[in-house]
């Protein structure tokens, strides 16, 4: 049996009848903040043909919580969830401190410890390049970037991401017939969602040109098809904003004076603190849709759809955005016009 190509989760079970004649290759492709609804024929010829060449999952797959890059990265590669590998968002809390993810060690190998360990030839693209320390991929026979840290002359997005050409060109140089393992990232697609929405023209322009680097990834794969298992995935879905402002709830805790931590992760916040008032008072609060205990001292809380926790100053290019979308009503471009003269206060201040 040739080549299956596996698009959605990498649950799907394929069989696969190898080559004697060479290593058999597996080659996992995550593409970052993919939104599920634009996945279609028009948008994504060339994934739309794998899918309906192998095996997908039509409806997607589950996120881990928090809904981003690090928590979900480190899953595909642990193959445990957070309560195992300890990273529950982009942030986490330390103590009484708010950390990056990527400054934390996973509590359970990954894949490329295991890899390097069984002496496996890996390798890792990533576009992202905090996630070399998180993942370990440092363990891999080769990483880009090295050390976690790009050259000056590699290219960049908005949020300091390698541009998906970038990561696109080296994995052409990473495939060879001496490797069993790739895994690649792409993060052309979030950065689009984050800035400009999944539904906007920017976003379908990120869809569009990370479909075209797949496509040229397989017509380098198909000369050795039936040796190859590929994965494309996504490590989460993105939600569009529905609401102009952040909720602040950082700023709630404070003023409330409760000794607690607090990190924003999107529409999900994390709260750190073993008081049971702390518990009590985010049962009260209106805004929260639900509260999750993860262990002792932290717990998640989470907003409506469509909303979001953070400062203003922490979604300066956001809001930038949001406010020049079409009004739906006068009194909405009127509260709109409002948000600019916020974000030059909060600069000149320092305050959210």
């Amino acid at each position: 049996m040739a080549l299956h190509p596996v698009f959605g989760l990498v649950q799907v079970a394929v069989p696969v009848h190898f080559s004697p004649r060479r290593r058999p290759l597996v080659v996992t492709l995550v593409i970052s903040g993919f939104p599920l609804h634009r996945f279609g024929r028009e948008l994504t010829p060339r994934l739309w043909e794998l899918a309906h060449r192998g095996a997908w999952r039509p409806d997607g797959g589950q996120a881990v919580l928090a809904a981003s890059t690090c928590p979900n990265m480190l899953t595909l590669v642990t193959a445990t969830g957070p309560a195992r590998h300890g990273i529950y968002g982009d942030s986490v809390i330390v103590g009484e401190e708010s950390r990056p993810a990527w400054t934390q060690t996973s509590t359970v190998p990954t894949l490329f410890d295991i890899g390097w360990q069984a002496g496996r030839r890996m390798v890792a693209v990533l576009a992202d390049s905090h996630l070399v320390p998180l993942l370990a991929a440092e363990r891999a026979e080769a990483h880009w970037p090295s050390k976690g840290r790009f050259s000056p002359s590699t290219r960049l997005d908005e949020r300091g991401c390698a541009l998906d050409a970038e990561v696109g060109m080296r994995l052409l140089h990473a495939i060879g017939d001496d490797v069993d393992f790739v895994l690649g990232q792409f993060s052309g697609v979030a950065t689009a969602g984050e800035e400009a929405g999944p539904d906007s023209d920017v976003a379908q322009v990120a869809i569009i040109g990370v479909d075209c680097e797949i496509g040229r990834l397989v017509e380098r794969l198909e000369r050795r098809w039936g040796d190859v298992v590929l994965c494309v995935l996504s490590d989460h879905d993105e939600e569009p904003v529905l609401t102009l402002a952040p909720f602040d709830l950082a700023d709630a805790v404070q003023v409330a004076r409760l000794p607690a931590t607090v990190v924003h992760n999107g529409a999900m916040a994390f709260v750190g603190g073993h008081a049971p008032k702390v518990d009590d008072w985010l049962r009260r609060r209106p805004e929260l849709m639900g509260c999750r205990q993860h262990g002792p001292g932290l717990r998640s809380v989470w907003l409506a759809p469509g909303s979001w926790f953070g400062t203003v100053e922490e979604h300066r290019p956001q809001l930038q955005t949001l406010v020049r979308r079409p009004v739906q009503t006068n009194e909405v471009g009127r509260a709109a016009a409002l948000a600019p003269g916020f974000l030059e206060i909060a600069r000149r201040t320092g305050r959210p």
